[in-house]
């Protein structure tokens, strides 16, 4: 009787709610009922995956499948409609009768930014996985990702280099925070549907995506987790997402160019006294770091016997 009341209230709180909110696709929906939105609001999934979706109807079911089909069952996916004007609302129509998707649908188009950290704040779970809706998971990716997060006690995973169904690139898993960090000053050199990060380390450090970067917004926010003291692991080993490159426009690549070496720039000066980038960038990694150790002497950013290990390991060693 008990239950019966409790989703008797929360079927009347939805219905109201329902009723200022562009969620009235809902209704024609014959698998909706009281039973799943319970389901739905009372969940708390170890991993949310965040997949924005702009007029991406064609990709977009391939990409949800391949969470669906996940050997790691404890999840919840938030779909982002960004204001699409294709079929996305049709395409999704079947998924909503799963309890572990949440179909968000933005009133107008938001952009990615926007949408991404919009998805940051509605997630529920302990750790954040990012998909595009043109990319694809492989089926033991969030169990991969899961063991490691635990297992290092990571607050940002991702595998480190690009993968499409042609191409395998092989190297050795670095769980070395320093490793990657330093790296990171160089190249971005991650793949932004493999990313996986802890929601409370982004909470308590107030990091999300950032306006500023357009086309770049990924690469600032790994490294503004590793300067906020983020343990920063990479997956180079076997692939755990597949990764389609998009055509993109000659505009396109320079404002993401501009974005990367403003976003270098910015956390270059964060160590460098006097930071000139028109006279150390661009520099050779092996000539750069050790002006990142002095000038890191003065400021303190970070952890000065690592950065000198780190010399040691790729510049002085044979």
């Amino acid at each position: 009787m008990k239950r019966i009341i409790i989703l008797t209230l929360i079927f009347i709180v939805a219905v109201i709610i329902l009723g200022f909110t562009r969620f009235d696709l809902m209704f024609k929906i014959k698998t909706f009922n009281p039973q799943i939105l319970y389901k739905r609001m009372t969940y708390k999934p170890t991993v949310s995956v965040i997949v924005p979706s702009y007029n991406m109807m064609k990709t977009l079911p391939t990409s949800i499948n391949s969470i669906i089909n996940q050997t790691y069952t404890d999840w919840e996916l938030l779909v982002i409609n960004d204001g699409s004007f294709d079929e996305t609302r049709e395409v999704l129509k079947p998924y909503y009768s799963n309890y572990k998707i949440r179909i968000i649908h933005n009133r107008k188009n938001l952009g990615l930014i926007r949408t991404l950290n919009k998805g940051i704040r509605l997630a529920k779970g302990k750790y954040i996985a990012r998909l595009d809706a043109d990319d694809i998971s492989l089926p033991d990716r969030l169990e991969r990702q899961v063991t490691i997060m635990d297992r290092e006690d990571l607050d940002f995973l991702s595998q480190t280099h690009y993968y499409t169904d042609k191409i395998r690139y092989e190297k050795a898993d670095n769980f070395d925070t320093y490793s990657n960090g330093v790296e990171l000053f160089m190249r971005v050199y991650f793949s932004h549907s493999a990313v996986m990060m802890k929601k409370s380390f982004l909470t308590k450090n107030n990091l999300k995506y950032d306006l500023k970067y357009t086309y770049a917004e990924d690469y600032d926010l790994w490294l503004a987790i590793f300067y906020k003291g983020g343990k920063i692991g990479a997956m180079g080993g076997q692939p755990i997402s597949v990764y389609y490159p998009a055509t993109h426009t000659i505009e396109y690549l320079k404002q993401q160019r501009y974005s990367t070496d403003q976003i270098r720039i910015h956390y270059l000066s964060k160590i460098i006294p006097n930071f000139d980038p028109y006279k150390i960038l661009p520099l050779p990694f092996c000539e750069l770091l050790p002006i990142i150790i002095d000038g890191n002497k003065t400021t303190k950013v970070l952890n000065q016997q690592e950065l000198e290990k780190q010399y040691k390991l790729k510049c002085t060693n044979p």
